[in-house]
């Protein structure tokens, strides 16, 4: 089945929006032909600084356990991956999303989210708004 070009004109207009936007943080994996791969790098945008609490028992000599606060200021960037088949915006994109800092429970989380989005975006362009969501909503 030879892919639909209203697709393709579709996928090549988002990509390079996405390239324009974001461009330190868009690596192309594979976009001279279809499927279109990409990986960006999504900043999480904290609306106040977060507090970290680490303790620590220190039995072996002292007995005692200390606590050590931190506020930390931004957090490390998500990377999506994204694959855009053949039929996107038609059909739903592939996507892997990782993170140092997030549980496995966590990215499931999210990636339903991003799953739930498509289905309400279904048949129109999503990754801005998968961007957006991580970026500002998670």
């Amino acid at each position: 089945v030879s892919p639909d070009p209203e697709n393709l004109q579709q996928q090549l207009d988002e990509l390079t929006a996405l390239q324009c936007i974001y461009p330190d943080h868009f690596t192309p994996v594979q976009i001279d032909n279809s499927p279109y791969i990409f990986q960006i790098q999504i900043n999480p945008t904290l609306t106040q600084p977060v507090r970290l609490t680490a303790e620590f028992n220190n039995t072996i000599s002292t007995g005692t356990t200390t606590a050590e606060i931190t506020q930390l200021n931004y957090l490390p960037g998500l990377l999506l991956q994204v694959t855009l088949p053949q039929n996107y915006p038609k059909c739903s994109p592939e996507f892997l999303l990782s993170c140092i800092y997030l549980t496995s429970s966590n990215l499931e989380e999210l990636c339903k989210q991003l799953t739930l989005l498509w289905q309400e975006q279904e048949g129109f362009a999503v990754i801005f708004k998968w961007i957006d969501f991580i970026q500002n909503d998670a």
